[in-house]
């Protein structure tokens, strides 16, 4: 649930060009050098030139690209106004698929030039013809987090299919953005079915992989923290949503109590879930719904911890012991959480006693 990949700065991209006469253009570019700029372009240098670095395939496109990554919006301009093609493709990279001018902008919420090549027609799901996955702008702007944008392309165009803006949705989910996902809701009309399948998709949101193992132990602790409170952000305007849509006449209370006690039960698997856990029992979930193996919610906090947090999920039982869950039920083991503690030797008594 954070950034889909990482932005490069001005300094990165000065790195990339620097010292390849190939690329003059490029640094130029990135550095908003106007007069170096227009003196290059005089002498005919190729304003289309796409960027490989190091013969990899990969690259950061052409200058006009360049101006969009290091947010120049002058030489973005000179650029469109001496004839560059604003619907190159650029060779992606390892994080992201490649991309258009338009697409770029879109990523990094540069409105004024998404609106600029917007007006000018760019083509908007342009992309390398053996490329099968092709999100179309909507998702692209959700995927990343541009809810400014998102609002603009929905407002602006209103032929987005309604697969492309369920995947929109689901997309933001997975990546937790909040002002995204309420921007969908506000925009879009979603089933109970899709607004349940959100539900999931922000359930299972991990970070990527890459920026949680280089955290240290307190950064770790720090991120799994932030990220409970945004899922537990997005499941709550997931279930108003979820309520509002399933309402009779929009007045009456729709009746989810299966979905807030399913929600309970994966509630208490790990501490990553805490702040969704006091929600959804705050909402009426039943603390002591019995799941699979007879196992209360109670019963899995027991035992579960999850993502470097414990062994168990310490949070989870205090929660759910504050809301009224009961330690004396057994399920089909014949087991309550006190036996569940005893022989597990790692429980204090403070968490069991009834």
């Amino acid at each position: 649930m954070t950034e889909t990949y990482y932005t490069p700065d001005r300094d990165f991209l000065i790195r990339e060009f620097r010292d390849n006469p190939e690329y003059t253009l490029h640094t130029a570019v990135v550095h908003g050098n106007l007069p170096q700029i227009r003196e290059l372009l005089t002498a005919d240098y190729d304003i289309d030139k796409l960027h490989d670095y190091e013969g990899t395939s990969k690259g950061r496109g052409t200058p006009l690209h360049v101006a969009i990554w290091s947010n120049q919006p002058a030489a973005f301009e000179l650029l469109i106004i001496r004839g560059a093609d604003i619907d190159l493709v650029d060779a992606g990279d390892e994080m992201r698929f490649p991309d258009t001018p338009i697409r770029v902008a879109v990523r990094l919420g540069r409105r004024a030039m998404f609106k600029r090549l917007w007006d000018l027609g760019a083509e908007r799901n342009k992309y390398p013809s053996n490329m099968r996955t092709r999100h179309s702008l909507v998702e692209v702007a959700a995927c990343d987090g541009q809810a400014h944008v998102l609002r603009d392309l929905l407002h602006w165009d209103e032929s987005w299919t309604e697969d492309q803006r369920i995947r929109a949705l689901m997309m933001a989910c997975n990546q937790g953005h909040v002002l995204v996902i309420t921007t969908l809701l506000g925009e879009c009309a979603y089933s109970t079915t899709v607004l349940e399948n959100a539900i999931s998709a922000a359930m299972v949101a991990e970070f990527p992989l890459d920026t949680w193992c280089k955290a240290s132990e307190h950064e770790k602790k720090r991120k799994q923290q932030e990220r409970s409170m945004r899922r537990a952000a997005t499941v709550m305007h997931l279930l108003d949503e979820h309520n509002r849509v399933g309402s009779v006449d929009g007045t009456q209370t729709y009746d989810c109590s299966a979905l807030l006690n399913q929600l309970v039960y994966r509630g208490a698997a790990s501490q990553g879930y805490v702040d969704v856990l006091r929600l959804v029992l705050a909402k009426g979930a039943d603390p002591n719904v019995v799941g699979r193996e007879g196992n209360t919610p109670l019963h899995k906090a027991m035992t579960r911890g999850g993502h470097g947090m414990g062994d168990y999920n310490e949070k989870g039982v205090v929660v759910l012991l504050e809301h009224g869950a009961k330690v004396d039920v057994r399920n089909e083991k014949g087991e309550t959480v006190g036996d569940i503690a005893n022989r597990e030797r790692k429980y204090k008594e403070r968490w069991v006693r009834g």
